[in-house]
């Protein structure tokens, strides 16, 4: 007969049992996936992707009179960077917004310097 390790004190039991006689904790069948590897699944959500995004589109200004007077650019690598957060909160994931607002602004910075 087969046995089951217990994943909270490391017991072993009959593989037919559904509880740890040692502390109770419920053990998982051999066929059936565990709830852990269920959860530690991960899920791209492109995160340095739109991180990038938000850089490339911070370069662009608006003009008037050949004179840059507003940071679109920037503007719209925000917007950018609030989807990527919102996404990854959706699902859990911790974020990296902070750095898209980081590259955001340096490109605005080399955006104006460009032009």
């Amino acid at each position: 007969m087969s046995t089951v390790i217990c994943p909270k004190c490391g017991t072993a039991a009959p593989s037919g049992q559904l509880f740890c006689s040692n502390c109770g904790n419920y053990l998982p069948s051999q066929s059936s996936p565990t709830p852990v590897a269920i959860h530690e699944r991960k899920i791209n959500t492109h995160t340095y992707v739109w991180i990038i995004m938000a850089f490339l589109v911070s370069f662009l200004w608006f003009k008037v009179n050949g004179r840059l007077v507003f940071p679109l650019g920037f503007v719209g690598g925000l917007v950018i960077t609030g989807l990527s957060w919102h996404i990854d909160k959706q699902i859990g994931k911790q974020s990296s917004a902070y750095l898209g607002i980081i590259t955001s602004f340096i490109g605005m910075i080399i955006g104006a310097t460009i032009h």
